[in-house]
């Protein structure tokens, strides 16, 4: 019996080192490493200059190489001259999936050579924007910032912050934003030097599904509820923007999603991924009032299928917006800035 179980781990311990060299011949995500946060350096980013690998899902598909800058971001000048545009938002500005031309930031680089810069990071939300703001609008300088908003920025507008992040508490009247700090574990170090482990943690997701198992039960507040919080989260993180691009003197500009699940499949139920009913237009309404001013990709995605009928993402598999919807984002926003600047 020892000798049978004996050959059985030998047989699986071979198995397991073939897997390993086999997936180390392979695009297998490489997950690039977050620096260090804390309230001095209070947003997301990876260590500078490091090479990383994207792949998504178990088929290793749509396979990038990189480096991020010196600043930890990826498709990013590092020190853009002063007065041109600043593009903030999570892993569709991130772009991993993305060469730098290929990028809304890329695109608007050619229209303003040297002076386009991005600051994103995946799962930022609207808390994490305004602290990226208030920490390189009066480094950088920039005469516009474009604020990218998708469904989960609302749909996660009151949710606790990831490690790394930020996120809203409300205390009474009062509305604070609060940060996690993230600290890399020495066992995760370790563990990702290992293809086999990369592979199953980002590839597969395995920790995700996890986590669905462990997660109780639908505990979200009622409707009602969740609307007034939401409205007043927004309130206050609009009122919050337009108070920094008064103090620094830049432009603030809305690039908001469109709900494109409802563009390719108008008549079925809203999917994972897309808007959640009411938030949209919440969210619309709310910068309206505050003056803000607005690019909704929505016509825009609307009328370019209407025309050519090709997605703006890798779904159901990737989400992420793809080099046509970054061209056509970088296209509105070009017209949109083009316009204010020729008026007397």
């Amino acid at each position: 019996m020892s000798r049978f179980l004996s050959a059985l781990l030998a047989g699986a311990l071979i198995g397991l080192l073939l897997i390993e060299g086999l997936l180390r011949c392979l695009p297998v995500n490489s997950g690039a490493r977050m620096a260090s946060t804390d309230e001095s350096h209070p947003y997301a980013r990876y260590l500078p200059h490091q090479d990383y690998v994207y792949s998504h899902g178990w088929q290793l598909a749509n396979a990038h190489r990189g480096q991020t800058n010196g600043l930890g971001f990826t498709h990013s000048l590092e020190s853009p001259q002063p007065g041109g545009v600043l593009v903030v938002g999570d892993s569709y500005i991130e772009s991993l999936m993305l060469d730098d031309g290929e990028t809304l930031q890329g695109r608007l680089a050619e229209w303003q050579p040297g002076r386009v810069a991005a600051i994103s990071a995946g799962a930022n939300g609207l808390a994490d924007a305004i602290r990226i703001v208030e920490h390189f609008a009066p480094r950088l300088h920039p005469a516009t910032i474009v604020l990218f908003i998708e469904p989960y920025d609302l749909r996660e507008i009151a949710a606790p912050a990831p490690a790394g992040h930020n996120a809203f508490a409300l205390d009474g009247e009062r509305i604070d934003i609060v940060h996690a700090p993230y600290v890399e574990s020495p066992y995760k170090q370790q563990l990702s030097q290992s293809a086999l482990f990369r592979y199953a943690y980002y590839n597969l997701k395995l920790s995700d599904w996890l986590n669905r198992l462990r997660a109780p039960g639908n505990t979200a507040p009622p409707a009602v509820d969740r609307e007034a919080v939401q409205i007043r989260l927004l309130q206050d993180a609009f009122a919050r923007l337009q108070a920094l691009a008064q103090q620094h003197g830049h432009r603030t500009l809305l690039l908001v999603d469109a709900d494109r699940q409802a563009l390719y499949q108008p008549n079925t139920p809203h999917a994972a991924g897309s808007w959640l009913p009411g938030d949209r237009e919440r969210l619309l309404t709310e910068a309206s009032r505050q003056g803000l001013d607005i690019i909704d990709m929505a016509p825009v995605f609307a009328a370019d299928w209407a025309q050519h009928h090709a997605r703006f993402d890798w779904l159901p598999a990737d989400g992420h917006w793809n080099a046509r919807a970054h061209r056509l984002a970088a296209a509105a926003i070009r017209d949109r800035l083009s316009k204010a600047d020729s008026r007397p």
